[in-house]
């Protein structure tokens, strides 16, 4: 599902899929250069939570780190 919305930019499409076989954190950090291919982008439940961390850049984390 991922590749369909980045197929979209084309731009991504090269480097997602070859991410895609190395390690699908990558493939969101590829997917978050274009922005606009994040926002349409339907990933599937287990990517959702690697999607937060790589979209904040562990800016939440840092905020949840001295709140708690």
């Amino acid at each position: 599902v991922v590749l369909t919305a980045v197929k979209q930019n084309g731009l991504a499409f090269g480097m997602a899929s070859r991410l895609l076989r190395s390690d699908d954190g990558l493939l969101l950090a590829a997917v978050q250069q274009n922005g606009l291919a994040l926002q349409h982008a339907t990933l599937p439940p287990w990517t959702s939570p690697r999607i937060g961390s790589v979209a904040t850049l562990g800016s939440e984390e840092s905020d949840r780190s001295p709140c708690g």
